[in-house]
């Protein structure tokens, strides 16, 4: 029997070196697979921020267009000279535990504290329609060019005036074509207007936090959201009931998920020994009121700082867990309402109509165009 040769060029791997390949290439494989999930964890995390800031920014931007718009009506100094409305109500929120007027309640941030809110007055729709005819003063039924201003979005209060008289009502009953309609209104006329005379949508919004818990997948988790509330005649209810007491409802917008805190401070100005404001801003220290987040005298403001504040977590951990410590962006605009101070408020805590009913409207097949 003849024994065949192996040349050393057809010698294989003896079992020593194959071990020491196989964990040569184990740990390049775990050095690359690692630097693969770090890549992979601070990509998500990169994702998270840029997705939070744009959200931050637009968030911020469409508080601020609104709060530059409180105040507006359309008609002449008209907020300036309605005594029983103020386009800007602040919330004191800061170191208390206050709800708004349906319950709702605004969450703690563990950093900054309790989350605060903003409500503003004014005619968010840019747009003015006019009385039809001459009405006497003491009327609570007059006719409106126009009416699909007020009926198609639900409007429930307005102000009707001209240069040199203003007055606010509440909408309740309505009735009439497209062309010319007939409004119901509380309080009547207090003084005799004239054919062409303005008529001003107005509307009440609140901005603040909302925390509300959302499932994705199997997991369920709280997500703070920034919320535009906006207050309207029920949508849902037919025309000739829709504008009775009981169907004033709010329509909530989410501007923004995972914003987690609003804070919003007030600049003030001085007043005169009579109390109203002399437009000089006020220079004393914050200890005495010249920054606060409730002003005792709202016909004080002069300016508004919006704080948003949205968090990302960081780094997932190796087990694929949030990270402990979370990532902050902290957004601050400050705001100059183009509509007050434009002459001498004497304005009230709260309008002196009927109380809105806090009720979420129905959503069902709703259409809302502000």
């Amino acid at each position: 029997m003849m024994r065949s040769r192996i040349s050393k060029q057809e010698q294989g791997f003896t079992l020593v070196e194959l071990l020491i390949a196989m964990a040569v290439s184990s740990i390049v494989l775990l050095a690359v697979f690692s630097l693969f999930w770090a890549q992979q964890r601070s990509f998500k995390q990169q994702s998270e921020l840029a997705r939070n800031q744009a959200q931050l920014r637009a968030a911020l931007h469409m508080v601020a267009r609104d709060i530059r718009m409180a105040g507006y009506s359309g008609i002449a100094l008209g907020f300036d000279r309605e005594p029983t409305l103020y386009p800007i109500r602040p919330w004191p929120m800061e170191g208390t535990t206050v709800v708004l007027d349906d319950g709702t309640l605004l969450p703690d941030d563990p950093k900054y504290g309790q989350s605060e809110a903003i409500e503003v007055w004014g005619n968010f729709l840019r747009e003015t329609t006019t009385i039809a005819g001459q009405h006497l003063g003491g009327s609570n039924t007059i006719t409106i060019n126009n009416p699909g201003l007020l009926v198609d979005q639900y409007v429930k209060r307005i102000l009707i005036g001209n240069e040199s008289v203003v007055s606010y009502h509440e909408i309740t009953a309505v009735s009439g074509g497209d062309t010319v309609g007939t409004f119901t209104i509380n309080p009547p006329l207090p003084v005799p207007i004239a054919d062409s005379d303005v008529v001003a949508p107005i509307i009440r919004r609140i901005f603040f936090v909302k925390q509300e818990d959302r499932t994705s997948g199997a997991l369920t988790e709280p997500v703070n959201f920034l919320v535009r509330r906006t207050y309207v005649a029920d949508p849902t209810k037919p025309l000739n009931t829709r504008y009775a007491a009981t169907n004033t409802c709010f329509i909530d917008e989410e501007l923004g998920d995972h914003i987690d805190y609003l804070n919003v401070r007030y600049n003030l100005v001085e007043l005169n020994p009579d109390n109203k404001p002399n437009g000089n801003v006020d220079t004393s220290p914050d200890t005495a009121g010249s920054q606060t987040n409730n002003p005792s005298n709202p016909c004080r403001i002069s300016s508004i700082e919006l704080q948003l504040v949205s968090k990302t977590w960081g780094p997932l951990t190796a087990q694929g867990q949030k990270g402990n410590v979370p990532l902050t962006l902290d957004h601050v605009q400050k705001i100059q309402p183009r509509n007050i101070g434009l002459s001498n408020y004497v304005c009230s805590a709260t309008p002196a109509l009927t109380a809105w009913i806090e009720i979420s409207c129905p959503t069902s097949g709703t259409t809302f165009g502000l």
